[in-house]
């Protein structure tokens, strides 16, 4: 299973700051599959921070190729039964 928390913003979609080069690299071209034409751009911490506090937060959820969107609220239910 894959996960990658986001935010949308009007025709952007914005994603943490990765870890690492690869990392981000891997993950901007797996966001690419699902997004399509909407561009997806890394905040940096002190950005992602603040967009959490105004901005509705949800969970890209990737399992056996299939993909969902899910609030970070009910995914944290979730998770936290599993």
């Amino acid at each position: 299973m894959k996960t990658c928390r986001f935010i949308r913003e009007g025709e952007v979609v914005w994603v943490p700051s990765p870890d690492s080069w690869l990392g981000g690299w891997t993950r901007q071209r797996w966001l690419e599959q699902y997004f399509k034409d909407v561009p997806a751009r890394s905040a940096s911490a002190n950005v992602w921070s603040d967009m959490c506090e105004q901005k509705k937060v949800r969970v890209l959820i990737e399992r056996n190729g299939e993909y969902e969107e899910m609030s970070l609220k009910k995914f944290r239910k979730q998770s936290t039964k599993l």
